[in-house]
């Protein structure tokens, strides 16, 4: 009867480390992933000020650009007509 005792216990054993494999094998890429959001978040709020900085820079350029551009069309005059 000691055998089947032992075999039990060993089963036991084998389960109770199948599980923990199991739980290592699932959760470990969920922890991974939630690890790459986190730093992500943490990498885009250093980010994000001076990216909208950077955003903010470029419309006003792109702003300034195009009213250089709209008045100086305005401001020239088309050649004279020769009668003739």
């Amino acid at each position: 009867m000691t055998t089947t005792k032992r075999s039990f216990s060993s089963l036991i054993g084998i389960g109770i480390a199948t599980v923990a494999a199991c739980g290592v094998c699932c959760g470990a890429p969920l922890l991974a992933i939630a690890g790459t959001i986190g730093g992500a978040s943490v990498i885009g709020a250093y980010w994000i000020p001076a990216l909208a900085l950077i955003a903010v820079a470029i419309g006003i350029g792109v702003t300034v650009v195009l009213i250089r551009g709209r008045r100086a069309r305005a401001c020239k005059v088309p050649p004279a007509r020769s009668s003739g």
